[in-house]
């Protein structure tokens, strides 16, 4: 018969996430996202769609500007919806809704799909760019340190003894 001893070595916090209750909107929508959620929509008149990357720069700004207070926390459901409770689970104001099939939602998939690969084109020229900055920048930096008069004070290196 098991016993209930890896319960009581539980965090609350651990309790909280175990169960369901995420305290950020990022962790709520990464569960969501583990699902097999790419798109949701607003659950409010507007009925607005999000994209994964709509959703992350929301929930970035969210989560930093807009923190949760005292017992609420987020929810997130077998299908993937995101809700928000003032600490009651069965009071839950859904906000998010994943997104039914539908060709408006194959067409986001792929839009979603292309700006991802913009991102990357866009980082690999970054990194290209600053690769080749950063080099030109240590090899000014040793030029400057070889010609670089002595400081007041410090003793010169040593010469090398040739003989």
């Amino acid at each position: 018969m098991e016993d209930n001893s890896n319960n009581n070595k539980m965090t609350f916090e651990e309790f909280k996430f175990r169960h369901g209750h995420y305290d950020t909107l990022m962790k709520a929508l990464l569960v969501s996202l583990d699902m097999g959620n790419l798109v949701w929509v607003s659950n409010d008149d507007d009925n607005k769609a999000y994209d994964l990357l709509d959703m992350y720069q929301f929930a970035l700004a969210q989560d930093s500007e807009r923190p949760l207070s005292g017992t609420q926390f987020y929810m997130v459901s077998r299908e993937g919806a995101i809700g928000l409770s003032d600490g009651l689970e069965y009071r839950v104001k859904w906000i998010l809704i994943p997104m039914e099939p539908s060709k408006e939602r194959t067409y986001r998939i792929l839009r979603l799909q292309e700006k991802i690969e913009e991102m990357r084109v866009v980082e690999q020229t970054i990194n290209v760019s600053l690769k080749k900055h950063m080099a030109i920048a240590a090899l000014k930096a040793r030029a400057q340190a070889a010609h670089a008069p002595a400081m007041p004070g410090a003793t010169p290196p040593p010469t090398p003894n040739m003989y």
